[in-house]
């Protein structure tokens, strides 16, 4: 922080010691009316922007962890598609996780060593990146899962135009990031930060005594304009504050792991950053691959937790529902959505926790183990969706006992009388 008393010439700074103010009323009043002005801009509430709570709902995508490879570039370039994905199709909990590694393995922007921020958003617009799915993260090169399988092109998320090396003015980061949503900056990863007392993230630590993660790489290996700058991360918002001296913050995500900062996001003091000049934005909108009927959390693969998100989006018989989740296609997303997810798509059987093709013993002493508990989900054994795992449940697991597969072998259905024989209800009530 600078001291003002720095900026005044010598000369000014005699005049001010010596000089005596007269002592009248209207100096007096004069003084009183700034002392109140004071306490009322101090106690006036900052004015907040932030993608994590616009309309009530928050549009970032989970934070991540780079690790101790340098690839802070490829991060943030990929939250800030992930969260623009988010805002084009007006679902703000999709969070696609896209892969960060087809940057670093691909080679054209960047590598684990260190990268071109803006190059990835030009990568986004041509030829586009996949999701994590298709090519994990693991920090190295070369992957094991590089190169793509042929075709991957038909499976990429693109966007239709970028803005790169905005004006460094905060009227204009903030018009662009209300416009078009969270950008992309160059970090000084060890001297930038700022740690309001009263942060207003989401939690965790905040003092800056955390973990700053592994040194950088300079951004672009040095041999671009700003090669001195070794970080890089997404901009999710600014807070005017006028009990800061620079007038406020800016609210950086960073890929540090939640584990460090205020749940994984820091602070900037504005000029920061417009200092560093090194500042892109996503303008034009996001653009998605079709995806298979029942994927309705759109990760590429159709598993339990589409179960889960399709329960979560259940309007009921005959209320409009949005077509990813009216799978039977009959306007509306209910339980026979959730059976022909199970049934037909996924080829099992109602109750089937595992997913193996058959409701068995193993999905029965599931539901038995977590009897009772809620906030768990399909694998845990909340075959109604209800959120909480019951007799209910346990009743719709008998009643398909054995069925499903392939198995010759296959056992007649069971009775909740069975069950309680065999001690899988009565153990869990005595514990």
């Amino acid at each position: 922080m600078t001291n003002d008393r720095q900026n005044v010439r010598p000369q000014s700074m005699a005049r001010l010691r010596n000089y005596s103010p007269p002592f009248h009323a209207a100096h007096i009043m004069s003084v009183l009316l700034c002392a109140v002005m004071l306490c009322i801009v101090s106690a006036a509430p900052a004015d907040v922007f932030d993608w994590r709570d616009v309309d009530g709902q928050d549009w970032m995508s989970p934070v991540c962890n780079q690790g101790t490879a340098s690839t802070c570039w490829a991060f943030s370039a990929v939250g800030a598609l992930e969260a623009k994905v988010n805002i084009t199709s007006g679902q703000a909990d999709w969070d696609p996780d896209l892969s960060e590694q087809h940057l670093t393995s691909d080679g054209t922007t960047g590598s684990i060593r260190g990268g071109w921020e803006f190059k990835a958003l030009n990568f986004f617009v041509s030829p586009g990146i996949v999701m994590e799915s298709q090519l994990p993260y693991c920090g190295k090169s070369p992957s094991p899962d590089w190169p793509l399988d042929e075709g991957w092109e038909d499976s990429v998320f693109k966007v239709t135009a970028v803005s790169l090396w905005l004006p460094p003015s905060n009227a204009t980061i903030k018009t662009y990031l209300q416009t078009y949503g969270p950008l992309v900056s160059a970090v000084d990863s060890i001297n930038d930060w700022y740690w309001p007392e009263t942060p207003l993230g989401v939690g965790g630590s905040s003092d800056g005594t955390v973990s700053r993660g592994s040194p950088e790489a300079p951004l672009g290996y040095g041999d671009d304009p700003l090669g001195s700058v070794d970080h890089a991360a997404v901009i999710a918002g600014f807070v005017d504050d006028p009990a800061v001296p620079e007038g406020g913050y800016w609210i950086i995500k960073n890929s540090w792991g939640t584990g460090w900062g205020d749940a994984g996001y820091g602070y900037i003091k504005y000029g920061v950053l417009e200092s560093n000049s090194r500042i892109h934005a996503i303008t034009g909108d996001a653009i998605w691959p079709v995806f298979d009927i029942g994927d309705v959390n759109r990760d590429g693969v159709i598993d339990s937790r589409d179960i889960d998100r399709l329960f979560a989006h259940l309007t009921g018989s005959g209320v409009p529902a949005d077509a990813l989740y009216d799978l039977d296609g009959d306007g509306d997303a209910d339980r026979d959505d959730v059976s022909m997810l199970v049934c037909d798509i996924l080829a099992s059987e109602y109750g089937d926790l595992d997913l193996n093709g058959i409701v068995d013993a193993v999905d029965l002493t599931i539901v038995g183990a977590n009897l009772g508990r809620a906030g768990l989900n399909w694998k845990n054994g909340d075959v109604n969706g209800d959120g909480v795992i019951d007799t209910v449940d346990l009743t719709i697991l008998a009643t398909n006992y054995g069925f499903g597969g392939s198995n010759p072998d296959v056992p007649e259905p069971v009775s909740l009388g069975l069950l309680a024989s065999t001690g899988l209800i009565m153990l869990k009530r005595r514990r």
